[in-house]
């Protein structure tokens, strides 16, 4: 199927000064190499990008800006105000935010309160990366708590509960037991 010139009327058919300009726009645009397995391949990068799509900032630049953010904030006032920040700064460092997904909930939550209190001091692309991160990660966290605990019960009710006690305690319980057995007529045992 031919390609079709947007910018030619309707019906008109692509003379050869259409075809030159279009092979001068695709000689013009930039190339880029790209490696799929072990070749090699020359491609045409998109000049033309989606409208607002800026690409999301690195943990590095993330890690930079916020080190830079609490060592400000820690400059002007207390440094443990922001020590759970802090924290996660350190893992980010550490593991990335996979090992940020495994700090507790509660410090999430509080490190959460704190980033929210920097960005509003100046709004900036990674600061609304880091409460969005944090929000979603403290909320993995919370339902993470909640399972381990539903767990925990579970196992708790399901286990039996073993004591020692003395042949009285026992034979107490025992008459307790007898007492809850509905009475009913008693079938021998079938041989075998």
């Amino acid at each position: 199927m031919p390609v079709k010139d947007r910018r030619a009327a309707p019906g008109a058919h692509a003379t050869t000064a259409d075809h030159l300009r279009r092979l001068r726009g695709a000689l013009s645009r930039p190339l880029r190499v790209e490696r799929h397995g072990a070749r090699l391949r020359l491609v045409l990068v998109e000049r033309r990008q989606p409208a607002g799509a800026v690409p999301a900032p690195s943990v590095e630049q993330v890690r930079e800006e916020l080190l830079a953010r609490l060592l400000d904030h820690a400059l002007e006032q207390d440094a443990q105000m922001v020590r759970h920040l802090a924290y996660v700064n350190d893992e980010l460092g550490r593991a990335g935010w996979d090992g940020v997904a495994g700090l507790p909930g509660p410090l999430l939550g509080q490190a959460l309160i704190q980033a929210r209190m920097l960005a509003a001091d100046e709004p900036s692309a990674c600061m609304a990366l880091v409460t969005e991160r944090l929000l979603q990660l403290r909320v993995a966290a919370e339902l993470r708590a909640e399972r381990q605990d539903r767990l925990r019960e579970d196992e708790r009710l399901t286990s039996p509960e073993i004591s020692e006690v003395s042949q009285q305690e026992f034979e107490a319980l025992e008459r307790g037991w007898v007492d809850t057995v509905p009475p009913g007529p008693v079938r021998p045992a079938e041989p075998h």
